[in-house]
């Protein structure tokens, strides 16, 4: 072997050495690179969810020693169905409807349940629907109280959660004069007992919900329906959060299909909340 063939050799294994540890620096780099971005996919920032504040939508319950408080209801299931196909963690906050609205408006929350409006199309993403319940109007039993159509509500003592959207028309009509608006159903079926209201109005969920609960059912009459509202998955356009938007779309038309939110439905309120 002459002297330049020792020499080729000698530079090309040098050359190897050389290309094998830029290799296995670039491999490391890469490694860590998918290490970290792994580790910052575990770390993400919780979505914020607010959930309407009332049986049987969103409520907490406290164990015998009232030492522990465990939140429940509905929204909780749902959110919980949602979040394990998107495989995504929630930070939840209970609130009425009023405040919901208003966090959604100024991003203070990432996302929540609520009717579809034309206020809310400004400022929220609708990200699925969930499901249809009724808008409805139950009144109190009392030969004074008449409720066979939507003209009887002029004369009628109606109570209604403030930020609860039920119906275009009955939430933008200033001819109903009576219209009193309350923190929560609770209050209002209250006020129904004392015959300080007429009717109450509100969805077909909560509302044959309580009124079984409050042991306040029979002494209401049958309902006046004042339309189908679906509810949707809504999303502040002011989230940081509107990454998730694509996978929880996918995912709520996934469940709904599989009538996921249905069957909690029934769970709570059984067969009276649906609206044929």
């Amino acid at each position: 072997m002459s002297q330049w063939q020792l020499y080729n050799i000698i530079f090309i294994r040098q050359l190897q050495k050389i290309m094998n540890q830029q290799f296995l620096k670039i491999l490391s780099i890469l490694l860590y690179l998918i290490l970290m971005a792994g580790s910052a996919y575990t770390q993400e920032t919780p979505l914020k969810i607010q959930l309407v504040h009332t049986e049987p939508w969103g409520y907490v319950v406290e164990n015998t020693n009232k030492q522990d408080q465990k939140l429940v209801g509905i929204w909780l299931e749902v959110t919980e169905a949602i979040a394990k196909k998107v495989e995504v963690k929630f930070d939840l906050l209970l609130a009425p409807p009023a405040r919901i609205n208003r966090s959604l408006e100024q991003g203070n929350t990432d996302l929540s349940f609520l009717e579809q409006t034309v206020e809310k199309d400004a400022y929220v993403i609708y990200a699925g629907k969930l499901f249809t319940y009724g808008s409805i109007i139950v009144p109190r039993k009392d030969k004074e109280v008449r409720l066979n159509s939507y003209e009887d509500l002029y004369e009628t003592r109606i109570g209604v959660v403030r930020g609860m959207s039920l119906n275009p028309k009955f939430d933008s009509d200033f001819e109903l004069t009576l219209k009193q608006k309350f923190r929560n159903y609770e209050i209002i079926i209250g006020m129904l007992k004392l015959g300080r209201l007429d009717v109450i109005a509100g969805d077909s969920v909560a509302l044959p919900y309580l009124l079984h609960k409050l042991n306040f059912e029979e002494r209401v009459g049958s309902p006046l329906i004042l339309q189908k509202t679906p509810v949707w998955v809504q999303f502040s356009k002011k989230s940081k959060q509107l990454h998730y938007v694509p996978r929880i779309r996918k995912a709520v038309e996934v469940l709904r299909k599989e009538g996921a939110f249905e069957q909690i439905l029934y769970r709570y309120a059984g067969d009276r909340w649906k609206i044929e």
